[in-house]
């Protein structure tokens, strides 16, 4: 882009400077300057580089750049407002330093010198911060022309330092060799001095032209005020107007005091408490997401400490209109805007002020913000801002207080109190914990909705009922606004409008594509936060598996396989960019970013249809290709750590999909990733939450089948997917037993495989094949067990079968102990032990049920020996793996059982005990801790333990007395009549 107004001189200046800079990278270089667009982008990359290098001589020498980027973001903004752009030659300005800090910090004394040089560029530099206040709105081509080959002199820098650190690397790190480095940059400071001289004189005349405007240095003024006040003299500030005493230009004070903040504010005191920095300049940083109530803490701390401060000054900072407005205000408070008095500096006292307040509330912008920084010492200032960066910049962790939503107990307090509802009254106080947990607990919304409810007059119970809904549809309608005085009038559908509405008014705050990615697939996602896992390294064979059999019909599919943070680099960039607008937060431990449930739905409100629907395939995707895998039918046991990680997040997009099911379609492929989550939650015994995925899952597929709209699937697909929901249900039917053990619901599954069945397809033989051998310990469990039998014997038949060998000689191996052979099913269990064993591993859970099924056919012969050594066989598996399973509660009962064998009925109880406890933690069949509690009694009793007796009689009544009542049947104290509730191969 070049500039019309700027003679050919001129640009053959600049040109040259950028072409000859560039010549000197190579490719990889090019593209890493090219890449940083902004002085952002500069600040993100040292922090890196900071973070990367742990010497402390390093790190000094890059926190000694602060001042100078301050300055540079003058200069950047000088370029802004004179050029009426960011050219490209401009704006490769930051790739070009970011690489030569990059290359310098290789070495700290090479770190050193480009400090150093650069340090002494801008002390020599043009007061730019001045230039853009005093000077907008004019065209001022020489002032334009100055910058210009200013520009062209810090270009040269870098080129100067990128070709001497780079061309003899060795001599000049080793050797310390400098001084030809050094003398290039002393000419370059003379060159810079001399320019300096030449813009300063260009911008003496600029300010010559603006004298006639009646508010041109109102920006400035403030720097004055704060410089040349003192509160032991009375200054004449205008004709109208004496200062005898002190001066607060603040907000009006809430009519809400701070709720919930007592230990934000104690600290916010110890940041501004002047201690032995009386003459320092003091900063607090209030950092928080949007609506948390920073405005208002910093509001009550200035109201409060009126006193303590001769001057409170407070400063709406979001925008540069903003910003120039507060000043107008407060020069026009102060009396030094009439035609007597233009500018502090005409004040007749230069005496300081030496004790003052400013707030710069909701700053956004960093480079801003620099424009208007006090010059002077002795103050104190309080930034609230959303951004990490602004905060990192201007205060260290110990004056940065983040601030966060209250949590449970301080919203549900905060909601009784504004709506004036009685906190003993258990519903009121139960439906204020509610909202307030669909809130997230953020202030704001909080606020919003207790006073709309307290002027409605109802209570919040009513409110509930009448608004279900209330945190997507009422709470983010426009309308429903915090009317408060002068500066809060906020609604929850706008405070988040600046980032992530698309029409939003001012641009500067919108996300980049990969931020915008990110936080869209987030508002999908567990509100409880995503692992950062899910978002990397998914290759599209992966995201592929088990997936479409018809891709051709998925639109865009390339796109959406296309994982936009495979790059390290790119997700941290969206993380970095997010954080900065505190729209998520990262757990540096769990590696978990989340975002509040107010943002998500924010998030959710600004996606259209098609957005919607492309992000959440996108993710389903990203599941598909992140969630284990059960290879040849294997468990997942091994797994479960990796399953945990990922399962809440299978549970959310199904929530998702039912709350935007017009938008999002027919998600096929989540179904195929629920069948394994799913699954997961079965063998960890939580059975509702299996149950209700697998209805889920069955309920998309249905509808899909119905209005014939599943792209990229086939009939066969959707129907097979459905078998393999069905098979899940079917599997709880078994191991939580019903009424048939889940004889019907495997039938089912056989039914459908065999109507879906592709002719001559081996693939769907195996698995008619695999819903027999699933049926066949149905069978087993309702007593039909010669039916089982002849099943077992078929299908070990079949080589399509070998890969689960293991598995139908365990469940033969069952079905001959059901039958009563065990001589054949002790020899079958050494078979299936040796399988097991083979197929699975030593430590498997398979080789513990093996032990499991010996244990039983000892006991069955009355051998007590061997019947314990393989219950501490299976019990040592177990405990290992998962011991607080129903399955480990059932082989304790079972080696209580063995233990009991000889009368020794004594030793027998504390197994019954530790059983009792599991199954009272696990989602099992209310008729199995029966079983053990009955077990028990039984036990105590015949111990001489009449009174534990009575105990564990009364638990195993109360509990039968429930369900069995619910079920129309009686009950006994027998513990073999509650047999039934455990699964046949626990019994």
């Amino acid at each position: 882009m070049s500039l019309l107004s700027i003679d050919a001189d001129v640009q053959a200046i600049w040109v040259t400077a950028l072409d000859e800079f560039l010549g000197s990278l190579d490719e990889s270089d090019r593209r890493n300057v090219e890449s940083i667009s902004g002085i952002g982008g500069l600040l993100q990359h040292v922090q890196s580089l900071r973070n990367s290098y742990c010497t402390s001589r390093l790190t000094r020498a890059l926190d000694r750049l602060k001042p100078v980027f301050r300055w540079l973001q003058s200069y950047n903004e000088c370029v802004k407002i004179y050029l009426n752009a960011a050219p490209e030659p401009f704006v490769l300005l930051w790739g070009s330093l970011s690489l030569v800090i990059e290359v310098a910090a290789r070495n700290h004394r090479a770190l050193e010198q480009v400090v150093t040089g650069l340090e002494e560029i801008s002390r020599h530099g043009p007061r730019f911060h001045h230039y853009t206040v005093r000077l907008v709105g004019g065209t001022y081509e020489q002032l334009k022309v100055a910058l210009v080959k200013y520009h062209a002199e810090l270009i040269g820098f870098c080129h100067d330092s990128i070709v001497f650190f780079r061309a003899g690397a060795r001599r000049n790190l080793f050797f310390s060799a400098f001084s030809p480095f050094t003398d290039k940059i002393e000419l370059r400071v003379r060159r810079i001095r001399d320019l300096t001289a030449w813009v300063d004189q260009e911008a003496a005349v600029a300010s010559g032209e603006l004298s006639d405007r009646n508010f041109n240095a109102l920006n400035d003024g403030v720097q004055g005020i704060l410089q040349r006040l003192n509160p032991q003299h009375v200054l004449q500030l205008s004709t109208t107007m004496l200062l005898t005493t002190s001066f607060q230009h603040l907000p009006p004070k809430q009519g809400q005091p701070c709720h919930g903040r007592d230990t934000e504010l104690y600290l916010l005191e110890g940041c501004l408490n002047a201690g032995e920095r009386e003459e320092s300049l003091r900063i607090a940083c209030l950092y928080g997401m949007r609506g948390v109530g920073k405005t208002h803490l910093a509001l009550e701390y200035a109201h409060s400490h009126t006193a303590d401060y001769t001057i409170t000054l407070w400063v709406s900072a979001e925008s540069s209109l903003k910003l120039q407005q507060s000043f107008s205000e407060i020069a026009h408070s102060m009396g030094i805007a009439d035609d007597s008095v233009q500018h502090p500096d005409q004040l007749c006292e230069k005496a300081e002020c030496p004790n003052w307040l400013m707030v710069f509330d909701n700053v956004e912008d960093l480079a801003l913000l620099q424009t208007y920084w006090p010059r002077a010492s002795g103050g104190s200032i309080i930034i609230t801002t959303t951004s990490e960066a602004i905060a990192r910049y201007y205060t260290d962790s110990q004056r940065t207080i983040v601030i966060e939503p209250f949590n449970g107990e301080t919203g549900t307090q905060m909601l009784l109190k504004l709506t004036g509802m009685d906190e003993s009254d258990p519903e009121e106080k139960r439906t204020a914990n509610l909202i307030a947990d669909a809130l997230g607990n953020l202030p704001l919304a909080l606020d919003l909705v207790g006073n709309y409810v307290r002027g409605l007059g109802k209570p919040l119970s009513s409110f509930w009922r009448e608004y279900p809904h209330f945190e997507t549809d009422f709470l983010f309608n426009p309308n429903l606004v915090k009317w408060t005085p002068t500066h809060f009038e906020e609604s929850i559908s706008r405070i988040w409008a600046l980032h992530l509405y698309p029409a939003a008014l001012n641009t500067n705050g919108h996300l980049d594509a990969n931020s915008r990615r990110l936080i869209n697939m987030l508002a999908f996602l567990d509100k409880g936060g995503a692992p950062l896992s899910l978002f990397q390294a998914n290759t599209p064979e992966a995201m592929l598996f088990e997936g479409p059999d018809l891709p051709n019909e998925i639109e865009n599919l390339g796109d959406l396989l296309k994982n936009p943070f495979n790059q390290v680099l790119a997700l941290d960039g969206a993380i970095m960019s997010l954080r900065d607008r505190a729209l998520v937060k990262l757990n540096d431990n769990t590696k978990q970013i989340n975002c509040h449930r107010l943002v998500r739905h924010a998030v959710l409100k600004s996606m259209g249809r098609s957005t919607k629907q492309s992000v959440f395939h996108r993710l389903v995707f990203f599941l598909n290709a992140s969630f284990p895998t059960q290879e040849d039918g294997k468990p997942l046991h091994s797994k479960w750590a990796s399953c945990e990680i990922l399962a809440s997040q299978v549970s959310a997009l199904l929530q998702s999909y039912s709350l935007h099911k017009n938008d999002i379609g027919h998600p096929i492929l989540l179904c195929e990733v629920a069948a394994r989550c799913a699954w997961y939650f079965l063998e960890l015994g939580r059975y509702s939450t299996a149950r209700q995925m697998a209805e889920q899952s069955i309920e998309i597929c249905d509808a899909a089948l119905r209005q014939g709209c599943h792209p990229g699937y086939s009939p066969w697909f959707v129907q097979d997917m459905i078998s393999h929901q069905y098979n899940v249900l079917a599997t709880i039917e078994r191991e939580q037993p019903s009424h048939d053990f889940g004889v019907s619901l495997s039938e089912k599954v056989r039914e459908i495989r065999v109507n879906n069945r592709r002719s001559s397809n081996p693939e769907d033989d195996m698995w008619i094949a695999a819903a027999e051998g699933n049926l066949a310990v149905s069978l087993m469990s309702c007593g039909r067990a010669e039916e089982a039998y002849a099943i077992l014997l078929r299908l070990r038949q079949r080589d399509d079968m070998k890969a689960n060998e293991d598995v139908y000689v365990r469940n033969t191996c069952l079905c001959l102990i059901v039958l009563g052979r065990l001589d054949e099913a002790l020899a079958m269990n050494g078979e299936a032990l040796s399988a097991a064993r083979r197929k699975r591993g030593e430590s498997s859970e398979q080789v513990a049920t093996c032990y499991f099924d010996l244990a039983n056919i000892h006991i069955r012969r009355g051998n007590k020996p061997a019947a314990l050594d393989a219950l501490k066989e299976c019990l040592g598996r177990r405990n290992m793996s998962m011991p607080l399973h129903q399955v480990t509660a059932f082989t304790l009962h079972k080696t209580g059982d063995a233990v009991a064998l000889d009368g020794d009925y004594k030793a027998s109880i504390p197994f019954y005990e530790q059983a009792l406890e599991i199954l009272n933690c696990c989602e099992c069949h209310p008729g199995s801790l029966c079983r053990t509690a009955f077990a028990l009694a039984s036990a105590c009793h015949l111990a001489g333990d009449q009174e534990r007796h009575q105990t564990y009689l009364l638990i195993g009544r109360s509990t039968a007395s429930k369900f069995c009542s619910s079920e129309g049947i009686g009950f006994d104290t027998t513990p073999t009549g509650y047999d039934k509730y455990v699964q046949v191969g626990l019994r």
